[in-house]
């Protein structure tokens, strides 16, 4: 049987290798099968992302293949049955590999005798103690053992007791534990004796950061990020020795640890490519020292540390591998400096609600390889610079929530990756530019809250992939059927508060789509005798409308749960068919 359940797992590389499997053909040429080129033995058997579905049996042919090296059968769907006791008789195995594959019950006993053991993957599966204590002391060549998000039914966690068996694995370089409901639920003491780990990933514990841990020289990437939680601390001597001892480390991921300390001067020394120190409760005043590693930072995530200040820091010459810098919701302010373009390989730039002021240096224009430029929630004025020619790779620009002046920059239009639009709440004034955009994958245009004026230009309605357009509290002007054009993606369409006037546009009635249709506080008319229909419309602004009657062609607005007409002039009662309508506000 096949099921297609752990697609969104597989990445699309997904398909039922059995179903390709020919009794005729010899089984060294079927899919995800290898076999020993001398004597012909299966020594491999890859079966992830399979489609499989349904039970193993205990007396399947698949526990007679006893040369079997590696089993791999992640990432399919075996109903929450059983792994069968016979997964013991496969006493050659060196890697085996059963995640994310809907087992369910406890792990058998017998996988313990599987001795020669060097890679084994049970993320997913739940664990009891006498199994994994009697499994660990025989696995005594592991180097890869992950157990994340294991145990997860288990009414009794496991407990690893300080002398467990797990520290006493003297060949482990990868340990994976991420959000495993182990017992104690702090790091052990135990872990600093694993000396060959390299990569050793702990999510989701709680209480201190064990000083032994900095015991482990050889790692090369320490997650120990806990999720939305900050249980988890890091005190100021654990801290100061994991940079003095961690030579190796390349990866570091501290993101929600409550860190108790401030940032080690000794950073600067390390060959760190990644640090995650978002959301740490960091403070004080920010250092030159993070932007001062030897030529090897290509991320940095300082954000939700709102008590973290100081300025910009200098950028050192040699940082041109820094590929993300996320600085956001901190109290770091002052001007951006001019030096910022110089990182030449910056991918994600996000800057969202700190206290920067200022203007936006020219030299923005020569990030080159951006794709996420998030500047919003600032002071930041003056004019935004007009220098997004270049700036190919864009997707993503956010600006909103500033106090720019002057008019729109026309080099945006020519941002052919650009998806998301977002210079709302500013006081950006005059016209859009009319010329042709190159906007093609523009998914979203947000601009309220400005005094732009002026037509609204054609490109704005019928980018091919547009959801959302949002123009209220602008000064736009022109008549309404002329202005709105079709577009059948859009779902979300606010005009209010602008200087539309003319008629209701007929074109709108045909948008299938459109779910928030706001244009309040203009001087459009409706004519009571239109019928809308408005198939998926859930929201609807009319408020200062001047209508003088009940709008009775929402009686064929079924999907429709918020209204606002206030501020109109209608008389009368209200009809009976409004009364059975499903309203959430009203």
């Amino acid at each position: 049987m096949s099921d297609k359940s752990c697609n969104y797992w597989c990445y699309g590389d997904y398909f039922p290798k059995t179903k390709s499997w020919n009794e005729s053909r010899d089984c060294c040429s079927w899919d995800g099968v290898t076999c020993d080129m001398l004597n012909g033995h299966v020594i491999g058997l890859d079966l992830s992302c399979s489609q499989l579905c349904g039970s193993i049996h205990p007396n399947s042919s698949l526990f007679q293949l006893h040369h079997l090296h590696t089993l791999n059968l992640a990432y399919n769907n075996f109903n929450w049955s059983s792994i069968p006791h016979n997964i013991g008789r496969l006493r050659n195995l060196r890697h085996l590999n059963l995640s994310y594959s809907f087992f369910s019950g406890k792990i058998p006993t017998e996988i313990s005798y599987l001795s020669n053991l060097v890679s084994l993957d049970l993320s997913g599966i739940q664990l009891d103690e006498r199994t994994f204590e009697t499994m660990i002391h025989n696995f005594t060549n592991l180097e890869l053992l992950d157990l994340s998000l294991g145990n997860i039914s288990s009414p009794i966690p496991v407990k690893i007791h300080p002398n467990s068996s797990l520290f006493q694995l003297n060949h482990l370089h990868t340990l994976n534990l991420d959000n495993n409901y182990l017992y104690p639920s702090s790091i052990p003491n135990g872990i600093g004796r694993l000396r060959n780990l390299r990569h050793l990933i702990l999510s989701g514990f709680d209480g201190k950061i064990p000083t032994e841990i900095s015991y482990l020289s050889n790692l090369v990437s320490l997650h120990l990020s806990n999720g939305y939680y900050e249980k988890l601390q890091l005190d100021e001597r654990t801290f100061e020795a994991m940079f003095q001892n961690f030579t190796n480390l390349e990866i570091l991921s501290l993101s929600h640890v409550n860190i108790l300390s401030p940032i080690p001067v000794n950073i600067s020394s390390s060959s760190l490519r990644y640090l995650d120190l978002g959301y740490t409760n960091l403070r004080g005043v920010l250092t030159d020292s993070l932007f001062l590693l030897q030529n090897s930072l290509e991320t940095l995530k300082l954000s939700g540390n709102y008590l973290l200040e100081g300025v910009f820091p200098k950028i050192h010459p040699s940082n041109t591998l820094l590929m993300e810098l996320d600085i956001s919701f901190t109290s770091i302010s002052g001007k951006l400096p001019d030096s910022i373009g110089t990182f030449s390989s910056l991918n994600i730039l996000n800057l969202k609600q700190c206290q920067f002021s200022g203007s936006i240096p020219d030299s923005i224009g020569n990030l080159t390889q951006i794709t996420e430029l998030l500047l919003s929630s600032n002071s930041f004025s003056g004019e935004i610079p007009d220098v997004f020619s270049n700036l190919q790779e864009l997707r993503t620009l956010q600006l909103s929530y500033n106090s720019f002046i002057g008019s729109f920059p026309a080099s945006i239009l020519s941002l052919t990756h650009l998806e998301y639009l977002g210079l709302s709440s500013n006081s950006l004034s005059g016209p859009l530019p009319s010329n042709q955009s190159m906007l093609q994958k523009l998914t979203s245009v947000d601009l309220p809250y400005n005094s732009l004026n002026g037509t609204i230009p054609s490109w704005v309605f019928t980018l091919p992939f547009l959801y959302s357009v949002s123009l209220q509290h602008n000064r736009f002007r022109g008549l309404a059927d002329e202005v709105i054009k079709i577009n059948p993606t859009l779902k979300h369409q606010h005009l209010s508060n602008n200087q539309l006037n003319g008629s209701f546009p007929q074109s709108l009635v045909n948008l299938t789509n459109l779910e928030t249709l706001g244009i309040s506080s203009n001087n459009i008319t409706i004519d009571e005798g239109m019928n809308i229909t408005f198939l998926s419309l859930s929201s609807l602004f009319l408020s200062s409308y001047q209508l003088k009657d009940f709008p009775h062609f929402l009686t064929n607005v079924k999907k429709l749960v918020y209204l606002d007409i206030s501020n109109n002039k209608i008389r009368g009662q209200i009809p009976d068919w409004f009364s059975g309508m499903r309203w959430d506000s009203l």
